[in-house]
Order: C-alpha cells, then sequence, then structure tokens
C-alpha cells in the first residue's frame, strides 16, 4: 500500500525541513503526475516511470521527479534502491 491518499502529512513533513512553497507545489505536481501512471511506488515503478518519459519531459523535469521521489519515499519510509535508477 504505497498510494498518495492526502498530501498534507508530507506537506507538513517539507515545510519541517524549510523546503520553499515552490519546491512543495512542484513536488505535489511530480507525484500527483507521477500517480497517475502508476499505482505503487517502488524501485521498477520509478524506472518506468522515468524511461517511458525520457522524451516527454527535459532533463531537469526528469531531475525533478526523482528529487520528489525521493523525498517522498524517505517521508514515507518506502525502501527503494536509488542506484538501479
Amino acid at each position: 500500500m504505497n498510494k498518495i491518499i492526502n498530501l498534507t502529512e508530507y506537506n507538513n513533513w517539507l515545510i519541517d525541513r524549510n523546503r520553499a512553497k515552490f519546491t512543495i507545489r512542484t513536488y505535489n505536481l511530480m507525484l500527483k503526475i507521477f500517480y497517475q501512471n502508476k499505482k505503487t511506488i517502488n524501485t521498477s515503478s520509478i524506472r518506468e516511470f522515468l524511461k517511458e518519459n525520457i522524451f516527454k519531459y527535459q532533463v531537469n523535469s526528469l531531475r525533478n521527479f526523482r528529487q520528489a521521489l525521493s523525498s517522498y519515499t524517505k517521508f514515507s519510509k518506502i525502501t527503494i534502491d536509488w542506484e538501479r535508477i
């Protein structure tokens, strides 16, 4: 059960870590886009998502997706093998 149900706790976690409002909005948008395409968050779903979108988004946008997903997995305590991504 790795699906985002409510972003409020995650947003509060980001605020506690002094993230800028723009960063929080960006991360929320990236996570919503990810979850529109994938139903769970794990190493293989992240790899698939990034590979599927390599030509759709610019490199910086893909980095933002990776950062947002990394941040969310830390918050959710989801283990991801980032070396494989």
